[in-house]
């Protein structure tokens, strides 16, 4: 038979009994016996706040037993067990009784203050980490991390598609039998709980997850020994779960917004690019037709003057063609990305020189003036596409200037950087567009009777960019146009700074 072990908190009441009674005895002496019931109240309070409700009861009990063998029944008192030792008894009992439901209160609050600051925590820490997410499957990682810390058990996370097909998140790896379960829940619109009677692979707790709008998947938390989850922790579950939707439906109504938005603007560039090489096309086209059809006939064209006069037409839309066709393709290209930077050291004044004789044709009608310093440094750049961003600045200035007036090529040091411009006198821009006329495709108000394909200072754009510089407009007047880029010129040339050497070492 094996001895009846007695819990460890009646022992330390008894403890607590045993060291009071010394001091019950000398008080013995002075005081009427059932007052010492009175001092054994120490033990039982001690007991009912620092132990248990059964520990107070038996040290109560063992307190009046002690009182009635130690001080009353060997002093032959037991007669004296009177009517005040009787209230004595049942003052001790219900002030052990009144004592001990109060410190099992205080207790219990205790415990669920603490229970609430704790469960208050993992709502704010989860609801911080997903405020500062981004991305359906992102959020669904981090939302199951946080769950399955908080409960101990772990987490699967199933989202619907566009389509309104739930599939598992990335890092979910389910079962078969999760999945199907996952699927029923859906379904019911419910908490679906699978105990030890359904699938052993599936047992676990399913919650849809409902945003603002509709359910926009299903958390499962698994395990064998889900029913023993309790109310409070369901509750947990709950509100991380709500959490959670609201967080992933706010991002895929985000992410449904930004691709609307982009098929808008895919669809508005496509209509753009339409527009523009439809009209940019049949307009050269028209005029090559035209002048060609003249000159087959050659019976009707026996002017050398005429017949030079329809070539030199053909010639020149012809190469408006050819120019759309370029921005086109240079567009693509760097749009791409298979633009590779071929980086010299090389002058600003030399690239002017090249740009102005490209586009002697566009400006044979202006006066060209070009204004570069002598100590002008040189420039670590790609010189082919340097000088494009120069023809198409010219070929721009050219559109929209007046016959005959000038057009300045400028070059200046600036802090670090070198700043080219290019100015001209002519229609110029409206208030507000400074930035617009970067856009792709974008044409400003005063162009409508300019060719052009709304391309070349966008392409300007990239291939500044791509150097690390900067492009921008200046509306100087009403019909006065400024086009600024700048380049990085933070280094020198290595036979500068080989000579500079030379010149500091001591002779």
């Amino acid at each position: 038979m094996t001895a009846m072990r007695i819990p460890r908190e009646f022992t330390y009441g008894a403890a607590v009994v045993v060291l009071i009674s010394p001091f019950a005895a000398i008080l013995s002496e002075f005081v009427h016996p059932p007052t010492l019931l009175m001092i054994y109240m120490i033990a039982v309070v001690f007991s009912a706040t620092k132990l248990s409700e059964k520990a107070s009861y038996f040290t109560c009990i063992f307190s009046f037993c002690i009182y009635y063998f130690v001080f009353v029944f060997p002093r032959g008192q037991a007669s004296q067990l009177d009517r005040d030792s009787i209230v004595s008894l049942v003052a001790v009992v219900l002030v052990t009784i009144v004592v001990s439901r109060m410190s099992v209160k205080n207790k219990r609050e205790k415990a669920e203050a603490v229970e609430r600051e704790r469960e208050t925590q993992l709502i704010y820490n989860m609801g911080r980490d997903l405020a500062s997410t981004r991305g359906v499957q992102h959020l669904a990682s981090i939302a199951c991390s946080h769950i399955s810390k908080s409960l101990a058990r772990p987490a699967l996370l199933f989202v619907l598609d566009e389509d309104g097909v739930l599939k598992p998140s990335e890092h979910s790896k389910p079962s078969p039998d999760q999945i199907v379960a996952a699927k029923m829940c859906l379904g019911q619109k419910e908490m679906c709980r699978i105990g030890p009677e359904g699938e052993k692979n599936a047992q676990g707790i399913y919650l849809p997850l409902k945003g603002s709008l509709s359910i926009i998947g299903v958390l499962a938390i698994t395990g064998t020994e889900i029913d023993s989850l309790p109310a409070e922790r369901t509750r947990l579950l709950e509100t991380l779960a709500n959490q959670a939707a609201l967080a992933i439906e706010r991002t895929m109504s985000w992410e449904t917004a930004e691709r609307r938005k982009m098929l808008v603007e895919t669809i508005k560039m496509r209509n753009a690019l339409l527009s523009s090489v439809s009209h940019d096309l049949r307009t050269p086209l028209a005029a090559i037709m035209g002048s060609a059809s003249v000159l087959k006939d050659a019976a009707k064209t026996t002017d050398p003057a005429v017949t030079q006069e329809l070539g030199r037409s053909i010639y020149g839309e012809a190469d408006r063609l050819n120019r759309f066709l370029l921005n086109l393709l240079d567009m693509t290209r760097l749009q791409s990305g298979s633009v590779k930077l071929h980086k010299e050291w090389n002058s600003i004044e030399e690239c002017f020189g090249s740009a102005i004789g490209r586009s002697r044709e566009q400006l044979a009608e202006f006066k060209i003036v070009t204004k570069v310093p002598l100590d002008l440094p040189l420039i670590f750049m790609d010189e082919l596409l340097i000088e494009q961003v120069l023809v198409n600045l010219l070929d721009n200035a050219a559109k929209y200037s007046i016959a005959g007036t000038e057009i300045v090529l400028a070059a200046e040091p600036g802090d670090a950087v070198v700043n080219v411009s290019v100015l001209n006198h002519g229609l110029g821009i409206a208030e507000g567009e400074e930035e617009k006329i970067f856009d792709k495709f974008y044409r400003s108000g005063v162009s409508d009777t300019v060719f052009g394909t709304g391309l070349g200072l966008t392409i300007c754009r990239s291939i500044v960019q791509f150097h690390g510089g900067k492009i921008w407009a200046e509306r100087l007047q009403a019909n006065v146009t400024k086009f600024v880029f700048s380049l990085p010129a933070t280094e020198q040339p290595p036979a500068i700074i080989a000579e500079e050497a030379e010149q500091s070492e001591p002779v």
